[in-house]
């Protein structure tokens, strides 16, 4: 983002807060800035809100509209926390701001208290297993009425394809002709598996598709769920895939794997079909960074670089090797 840009979002977030007739304007305090902007805001009684603006043409207001009928759903029917939308003092969920001839949309949410996992906590793995699996359970159960919401698709075609929405891997950082053929080697045997692998409902549907580290919060050893601002509708195990975003590469990442099952198949079967797939979700979810890291400029794009791409040669060469190789 340039500092136009973040001005920008800074004058959105300030238009915003006048819509809640209990915010105190002055407490606005700027928390995190990548696709998004989000902010803590409190109310006259102290009480934290997390509000967000949403970045410019990324989401339509029917889009966010689906996350929160979502996440109220994921309320009513599941036992953890998630954060949970509050209304505007009209009733409605999302604001409309224009600054500069630019609409943004914004939402507020509860604050959800907590620390970062540490990196590679096998016991954070396993419960975000348990959790996962609920989501899944629940979006399963209700896949007549969720395939209708307006939301991102995560497949294929978003991810591999050529007007792929965080752009092409071919044009990542560090990308050079020999590596995109070597890689194009893999995105052709990852199609074909996908292709077999199908996308029947009780493989494919809602998920929230981001449960990184960055949006895991962990209080008194519950683990807490954030930021549902990319869930679409995927493979359901691609949400293992996008929980070890950006270390992939880690020689423990076989023992968060190991961790994770263990806590998903305490509340969801899996058959070894499902498990073997996991390194093609994996691979996937790697080269949709590289493209992102390659389309965006941040604190986080840069900071991973070029590196991120180079440690990928391996996870390709690995996926490629025959199987008793």
């Amino acid at each position: 983002m340039t500092q136009k840009d973040l001005r920008a979002f800074e004058e959105a977030a300030r238009l915003a807060v006048a819509d809640f007739a209990n915010l105190d304007a002055s407490t606005l305090t700027r928390m995190e800035y990548s696709e998004n902007a989000t902010y803590q805001v409190k109310d006259y009684a102290g009480q934290a809100f997390v509000l967000r603006i949403n970045r410019p043409f990324y989401h339509s207001k029917a889009q966010i509209a689906a996350e929160i009928h979502w996440l109220h759903d994921l309320h009513m029917a599941l036992p953890f926390a998630v954060s949970k939308p509050i209304a505007m003092a009209n009733g409605d969920y999302i604001g409309t701001q224009h600054v500069g001839g630019t609409c943004y949309h914004s939402t507020l949410f509860t604050f959800v208290a907590g620390q970062a996992p540490a990196e590679g906590d096998v016991n954070v793995f396993e419960q975000l297993g348990e959790i996962t699996a609920q989501f899944h359970t629940h979006s399963v159960q209700q896949h007549a009425r969720y395939q209708h919401y307006d939301r991102m698709t995560w497949d294929e075609l978003t991810i591999l394809g050529e007007d792929a929405k965080w752009g092409r891997w071919q044009d990542g950082r560090g990308m050079t002709a020999a590596r995109i053929a070597q890689y194009e080697q893999a995105v052709a045997l990852m199609r074909e598996r996908l292709a077999a692998y199908g996308k029947h409902p009780s493989r494919f549907g809602l998920i929230h598709a981001d449960l990184r580290s960055a949006n895991l919060l962990v209080a008194q050893g519950e683990l807490k769920i954030i930021d549902f601002d990319d869930c679409g509708f995927s493979w359901l195990l691609y949400d293992f895939a996008a929980a070890i975003s950006f270390v992939e590469h880690e020689p423990y990442v076989a023992d968060l794997q190991a961790a994770w099952l263990t806590g998903y198949r305490r509340y969801r079967a899996l058959t070894e079909e499902d498990e073997a797939m996991l390194a093609t979700f994996v691979l996937l979810r790697r080269l949709q960074l590289i493209a992102w890291i390659g389309s965006r400029t941040n604190a986080t794009t840069e900071r991973l670089g070029v590196a991120y791409t180079y440690a990928s040669d391996a996870l390709v060469a690995r996926y490629l090797a025959p199987p008793n190789g």
